[in-house]
C-alpha cells in the first residue's frame, strides 16, 4: 500500500458523468494522461457506476443538509478501472470519502443562462492494485 501523498479529486458532480475539475498529484497518479475532460464514472462498471451515484448523493445530502459530523456513511469502497488501463485488465481497489461539497454558480455562459456547479471533494486511501478481472461487488 502507497500512501506517500494526498490522493484527492474534486469532482462536479452536476454533469452527466462526473467530470473531474481539479486533482492532486497523488491522484494524476493514478492515471497517466491528462485530467482534462475526464470523467469519474467512466473508471467504475456499471452496476458500480449506479450505487456509487446514490452514494454520492446521500453524502452530499449529508454534508450539505445535515449536521455536519463525519461518520462511516462518508466512505465506501470501490474498484475503479482508469479507460486508458482497461486493456492491461489493471484494477485499483481504493477507500473513498466524500470530503467537502461545494455549490457555485458558472454565471459566463455566452447566452446568459446560469448553471450550478456541484462540487465534491473526494480522497481516496487504502489503494492496491490489482490485475486481471475487477470484482462486481461494491464493499461497504
Amino acid at each position: 500500500r502507497w500512501q506517500a501523498v494526498e490522493v484527492t479529486a474534486w469532482l462536479d458532480i452536476s454533469t452527466p458523468m462526473y467530470k473531474i475539475v481539479k486533482c492532486t498529484a497523488g491522484f494524476s497518479a493514478l492515471h497517466p494522461s491528462s485530467h482534462e475532460n475526464m470523467e469519474l464514472l467512466l473508471w467504475l462498471s456499471d452496476n458500480q457506476r449506479a450505487k456509487f451515484k446514490r452514494w454520492v448523493q446521500d453524502g452530499f445530502n449529508q454534508l450539505y443538509h445535515g449536521d455536519g459530523r463525519q461518520t462511516d456513511e462518508l466512505r465506501t469502497v470501490i474498484t475503479m478501472v482508469p479507460p486508458q488501463l482497461r486493456r492491461f485488465k489493471l484494477n485499483i481497489k481504493t477507500t473513498v470519502e466524500l470530503v467537502d461539497v461545494e455549490i457555485g454558480d458558472d454565471d459566463d455562459d455566452a447566452d446568459g443562462d446560469t448553471s450550478q456547479s456541484v462540487i465534491v471533494e473526494l480522497t481516496f486511501s487504502n489503494i492496491s492494485w490489482t490485475q486481471g478481472k475487477p470484482s462486481r461487488m461494491l464493499h461497504r
